[in-house]
């Protein structure tokens, strides 16, 4: 074999060293990423309820932590929540049969209460 042959080209040195720094800054940067956004997360309030958002469509944004009372009774949980043509349907169960609770926001009030046997 000859000289020529046995020597890498300068070239595929250089590209070799540059991918290895961008290798190694890429991973500093995903971890410090990863650490900044479990510090920046919002924490929860205590009882784990989060931050209060604002009522859907035209409504003035409820107060923070302002407590709309279901009126449901103790053992009561929500199982899901949907959007229904400006009105919050509530799935609850516990506390007795199953219920779909109807909630409008803007008026702050359960318009409706569908029992589910």
């Amino acid at each position: 074999m000859s000289d020529s042959s046995k020597t890498v080209p300068r070239a595929l040195s250089v590209a070799v060293v540059v991918m290895g720094v961008m290798l190694v800054f890429g991973t500093i940067a995903l971890v410090v990423a990863i650490v900044l956004r479990g510090h920046l997360r919002p924490a929860a309030a205590p009882g784990g309820v989060g931050v209060p958002v604002a009522a859907p469509g035209d409504a003035a944004p409820m107060a923070a932590f302002d407590p709309l009372h279901l009126g449901e009774p103790a053992g009561s949980r929500i199982v899901s929540v949907s959007q229904v043509d400006g009105l919050v349907a509530l799935t609850v169960s516990g506390g007795g049969p199953d219920r779909v609770l109807l909630v409008d926001w803007r008026h702050r009030q359960v318009v409706a209460r569908l029992v589910v046997e």
